[in-house]
């Protein structure tokens, strides 16, 4: 079962390098190394440096505010904008790679938080939570490309537009666990895979036109 955890993501990792339509499979690997190397460091500091001390009370939504801010909010800001600064690409190829980028981030992070980070060890934390957030990534990926494609063209309701649902995907792997993790039903196991299988399908469907040439 750990092989699922530890090649799920790496495995989505490539399949979302290899489907983007605008550009190549080979343009992502400074991201995914990047992404790597900052979710290792990551995991150092959790480990050795802050001591992730929270108490779980009997209210689930305190649970999923703190999985978002611990969880998906400080990793995304670490990992992108540290490699938005280094990066320079351009903003479309920043959009883009943010799948690429955040995907091998949790590729690191997950196993990690899955094993050391629990109380117990479910199939959830096997299958579900590793789904739950490569599914996160490829949709809010794509979502962020398309409305930093449209804000590039000066479209700016349509880049608002497209901007919502790449945020608001970033709650659903923090109450899904928080759900999962009050409740024990197996049903958030079989959410988060076809949440994934669902995610991966939208992104290399969107991702088979080449879409708006907007450089920065």
């Amino acid at each position: 079962m750990y092989i699922f955890l530890l090649a799920s993501i790496p495995l989505l990792t490539i399949a979302a390098c290899l489907s983007n339509g605008k550009f190549s499979g080979k343009s992502f690997i400074p991201a995914v190394a990047f992404g790597f190397v900052i979710g290792a460091l990551f995991c150092c500091v959790r480990k050795f440096v802050f001591f992730n001390d929270y108490v779980w009370t009997d209210n689930f939504f305190p649970a999923g505010l703190h999985i978002l801010t611990h969880d998906v909010i400080v990793p995304l800001l670490v990992s992108c904008v540290v490699y938005f600064l280094f990066s320079r690409d351009t903003i479309t190829y920043k959009a883009a790679s943010t799948g690429p980028l955040m995907l091998s981030f949790y590729m690191v992070l997950i196993p990690f938080a899955s094993i050391e980070g629990v109380d117990r060890i479910d199939l959830f934390m096997i299958f579900g939570r590793p789904m739950l957030y490569a599914g996160m990534c490829l949709v809010m990926s794509r979502f962020a490309y398309f409305s930093m494609s449209f804000l590039r063209a000066k479209n700016i309701v349509l880049s608002v537009l497209f901007l919502i649902p790449s945020l608001a995907v970033l709650i659903v792997p923090p109450f899904t666990e928080a759900l999962w993790y009050y409740t024990g039903d197996r049903i958030y196991t079989l959410f988060s895979l076809v949440f994934a299988g669902c995610s991966l399908f939208f992104y290399i469907i969107t991702g088979l036109k080449k879409g708006p040439e907007y450089e920065a």
